[in-house]
């Protein structure tokens, strides 16, 4: 099985190759795919000379590639559609009707806050580019539009909201929040590469797959906990209100899945920048406790009403 990659280099492309290869190698079985793999990367830096030849070859295309913050907003056009034209364009000259996983973004819904981004418009225009080659070409086209993702290689002040949160409150650097009452949707990256590889089982066929499929494959895949970082923030403050201190890794022991853990993590987050609490210690000798009163900064609204769910945090399924 050959598998083209673009953007492969990527937040997304990199992880999605990475478990590639393990499977690849043996090394990853949960999935149930048949390491006979082959993966094309294809990146910037590739030559342009290979693209043809992968297309040619392919047996499925993750399409990754994207521009997501150029110094012209033109180029959110020319990066998001333009390089898509071409890579359809191959396909269709080497008469490859491969399925196709296109990655978008929440902003292609050109609605709300998003109604006026160019990004939004390439996306929407990227999306519409595949959906005509499907109907004119018979080709399965799975059209994915991606909201926050976080997680290993993501890249602070680039392409996560989360690695640029983290980043500067471990730098004591400045956080600006232009929206307070924005919910904002995280997926984490492991989750998004399950999905993106049952996708890929799917569209590929059974024959494809080699071991019995993990429980979690029959799972909807619009199955998924919300978790508000309210509840978490009201959690923290009734179990310091009742002890005083405690340790930090007491406050995720009763975590139950992914969502649990960031949501406590970014509750821990906002107490922290709003000076309620403090973090003392190293290790697992870390002790969090309130702080006194005077010392809060009280010009951030509501975010501790539990009653006030402006922020949620979301993992596929998990």
């Amino acid at each position: 099985m050959k598998v083209l990659v673009t953007g492969a280099h990527g937040f997304v492309g990199k992880n999605l190759c990475a478990t590639l290869y393990n499977i690849a190698a043996g090394k990853d079985r949960s999935h149930g795919i048949d390491p006979d793999l082959t993966v094309y990367e294809h990146d910037l830096d590739t030559d342009p000379a290979l693209l043809d030849g992968f297309c040619e070859k392919a047996d499925f295309v993750f399409h990754l590639a994207g521009v997501n913050r150029p110094q012209n907003p033109e180029e959110f056009m020319q990066g998001n559609f333009g390089f898509a034209s071409r890579l359809l364009e191959s396909l269709e000259r080497h008469n490859n009707r491969c399925p196709i996983m296109l990655s978008s973004s929440i902003q292609a819904t050109l609605e709300g806050r998003y109604a006026n981004g160019e990004y939004g418009r390439s996306k929407r225009a990227g999306e519409e580019l595949f959906f005509d080659y499907a109907k004119r070409c018979g080709v399965k086209v799975l059209v994915y539009r991606f909201p926050n993702l976080f997680g290993k290689w993501c890249r602070p002040n680039y392409n996560s909201a989360v690695a640029t949160f983290c980043n500067n409150i471990a730098n004591d650097l400045p956080i600006t929040v232009s929206d307070p009452a924005v919910e904002l949707e995280l997926l984490y990256i492991d989750d998004l590469v399950e999905e993106m590889l049952d996708a890929f089982l799917s569209a590929a066929g059974r024959g494809k797959r080699r071991l019995p499929p993990p429980a979690q494959a029959f799972h909807g895949i619009v199955a998924r906990k919300i978790v508000p970082v309210s509840t978490k923030i009201a959690y923290v403050l009734r179990k310091l209100y009742t002890r005083g201190k405690v340790t930090y890794q007491s406050l995720f022991q009763k975590a139950e899945t992914k969502s649990d853990l960031v949501a406590t993590f970014l509750a821990l987050l906002e107490l922290i920048k709003s000076k309620r609490i403090s973090v003392e210690g190293e290790g697992s000798e870390q002790t969090v406790q309130m702080r006194p009163p005077e010392e809060w900064d009280t010009t951030i609204p509501e975010e501790f009403d539990e009653e006030n769910e402006h922020t949620e945090v979301l993992t596929d399924g998990n």
